[in-house]
């Protein structure tokens, strides 16, 4: 079969309730139990313990014994080093600095740079140096 350049469109739902299992487990700070990741992800009891028993096989969530509940496991810290060998930083941070420095010549001319901050439950563009929007955009409620 000849290879495409695009990337596949179609999504594997194991995988992915498999991540949202990790998601649950990165936003605690305290261990969690199969239950508690049900609730907190929708995914229904019985597959998060089969979720959880293959993430534990794989080393990225692992059990602790004492108290049966679950945390990130050390391979994650092994994944995140690799991604950290292979992260090109300036490629990274150069999309930020350019911001930067046109925020800094806009600044110079006497135009505020604009900035995205919460006000009344919305999101609104304005700009950082005066009161005024200088253009707003509302979202939620």
């Amino acid at each position: 079969m000849p290879r495409t350049k695009d990337p596949a469109v179609r999504h594997v739902g194991a995988v992915r309730r498999a991540l949202e299992v990790i998601d649950a487990l990165a936003d605690e700070t305290t261990d969690l139990g199969t239950n508690e990741i049900a609730r907190r992800t929708g995914i229904n009891a019985s597959t998060v313990s089969r979720l959880l028993a293959t993430l534990v096989e794989g080393g990225l969530v692992e059990r602790v014994e004492e108290s049966g509940r679950y945390r990130l496991g050390p391979r994650l810290l092994s994944l995140g080093a690799t991604v950290l060998d292979r992260l090109d930083l300036r490629r990274v941070a150069a999309p930020h600095l350019e911001a930067q420095e046109r925020d800094i010549e806009a600044a110079q001319r006497g135009y505020p740079p604009l900035v995205l901050g919460r006000h009344g439950g919305g999101d609104s563009l304005r700009g950082r140096g005066g009161h005024e929007a200088l253009r707003s955009y509302w979202a939620g409620t």
